[in-house]
């Protein structure tokens, strides 16, 4: 299957842009901080919070007002002073830095430039309160407002005097009351807003989905898990690893993600832990219990092969006997130097003794011959596909599977030999398996008990592409460990 990259190259397309436009946001704020900060160190008067400069702003910038020096002496200054000073001591700088900080993080958000727009405004009608509250003739403030309209505010982080001068808040100032009510509303409001906006930026974000990629090796090889199923647990969401290992997968949250691989041992891990992230399936190991085979066992003695009974065994019932997939009559005639291994079946609920219908047990004989994976021919073998071949009854079936029909060789029994064979096998449109071979084995002895698992396996659920039922080569694990 194709990799979608672009889905990666998007996220970090808006995350470049994300972050770009923070940092000028940040910088710019910055930047006027530390300039009104020199103004304030090279003309502060002593003993107060107000400085003339040579600009032609009036603003509040925190507790600091900062005046035009041509209204240094003018008589009407003192309504100015106390509307810069209504911002100072109503604490409005607080709500202006709390705001900002949001505009800054969620910029995106059209309705963040819009809260930070009205919390502002609502400063200058606070401010505009007061100043009328202390007596100041409304006629004469609107008069001075517009006398020093200096054009639009250029600084979020303070107060110019003149900011929103607009046709509602000198409707505003026909409002005032003398109660403190309205003012306790909207303390208690501004942090509920900003709050709110937050919250909702954050519940936006966590919405998106996002793009996790890895890889999955198989840990006894270190050699690509191509084929691997990755899905997020409780759903039908996933994807399969290419055949680099390779995988990509959008998810909301921090969900489990399960990783399967048919005679692998499965693995659970957190969305968050995997990006990036190598993850190493295990082989699963199948204990195998020797002494469920010497219900019957065979002996070589010169050029012949005995078969003998356990004491209580009925005498004159014969097992069936199977020579390289064929059932014979007895093997007396087979040179013992030529046996590769002997497997006996004794459980008559074995898919292999109900196959031969072997009540009276079974004896599987191996020749020595070199075996090699038979080459399949026709329509196009897939090594990965959207819908991977399953065994009937799902992964826990499988496992029962090989439980119940993987015989130990007497051989390597005797010898207390463990090993490890991994069996490439195709599963064909219709389901059934073929072209089963020996890819890679720890020891000979071990490959006709593997190989045979798979030969008398039942017809698997094939694998499909498109919708359209493939061949899906496989690669399974089979490892032989004493108990």
């Amino acid at each position: 299957l194709p990799v979608a990259a672009s889905g990666a190259d998007r996220a970090l397309i808006l995350l470049v842009v994300y972050l770009a436009g923070l940092f000028i946001l940040l910088a710019r704020d910055i930047a006027m901080v530390i300039k009104w900060n020199r103004e304030w160190k090279q003309f502060q008067l002593p003993g107060k919070n107000i400085v003339y400069t040579n600009s032609d702003r009036i603003f509040t910038l925190f507790t600091r007002i900062f005046l035009p020096r041509k209204l240094e002496g003018d008589p009407q200054l003192e309504m100015i002073l106390l509307h810069e000073k209504a911002h100072v001591h109503q604490l409005h700088y607080i709500d202006l830095l709390l705001s900002e900080l949001t505009l800054v993080i969620t910029w995106f958000n059209p309705f963040s430039w819009l809260i930070s727009r009205m919390i502002r405004e609502n400063h200058e009608h606070l401010a505009d309160r007061e100043v009328l509250l202390k007596g100041i003739n409304p006629i004469q403030y609107k008069a001075k407002l517009v006398n020093l309209s200096l054009g639009v505010n250029f600084f979020r982080l303070g107060h110019q005097f003149n900011n929103s001068l607009t046709k509602n808040r000198f409707k505003m100032m026909k409002n005032i009351s003398t109660g403190n009510r309205g003012i306790i509303r909207y303390i208690l409001v501004i942090p509920a807003v900003i709050i709110s906006l937050m919250l909702f930026t954050s519940g936006n974000m966590q919405a998106q989905p996002k793009e996790i990629k890895g890889k999955v090796i198989f840990s006894d090889s270190g050699n690509p898990a191509y084929g691997t199923s990755v899905i997020i647990n409780g759903t039908t969401t996933g994807t399969v690893a290419d055949k680099n290992g390779e995988y990509s997968l959008d998810v909301e949250g921090d969900p489990e993600i399960i990783f399967s691989y048919i005679g692998y041992s499965s693995r659970s891990i957190k969305a968050s832990e995997l990006n990036g992230k190598t993850v190493k399936l295990d082989a699963m190991a199948y204990l195998i219990d020797p002494g469920f085979q010497t219900g019957k066992f065979v002996e070589k003695e010169g050029n012949a092969i005995i078969i003998k009974s356990k004491a209580g065994d009925t005498e004159g019932v014969s097992p069936v006997i199977v020579v390289d997939g064929k059932v014979v009559n007895d093997i007396e005639g087979i040179d013992p130097g030529q046996i590769e291994s002997v497997a006996v079946f004794k459980d008559t609920d074995s898919e292999m003794v109900k196959k031969y219908d072997a009540k009276n047990g079974l004896i599987i004989v191996t020749t020595k011959k070199e075996i090699q994976p038979a080459k399949t021919s026709g329509a196009e073998v897939f090594i990965v596909v959207e819908e991977m071949p399953e065994f009937p009854g799902g992964k826990s079936a499988f496992n029962s599977y090989i439980y119940d029909n993987l015989v130990y060789p007497e051989k390597a029994r005797k010898s207390k030999t463990e090993g490890e064979v991994f069996v490439a096998v195709t599963i064909l449109e219709n389901g059934k398996p073929d072209n089963i071979g020996i890819e890679k084995s720890s020891d000979p002895v071990f490959n006709e008990a593997a190989l045979a698992l798979f030969r008398d396996m039942p017809d698997w659920k094939p694998g499909r592409q498109r919708g359209t039922a493939v061949k899906v080569k496989l690669r399974i694990p089979v490892k032989f460990i004493l108990e």
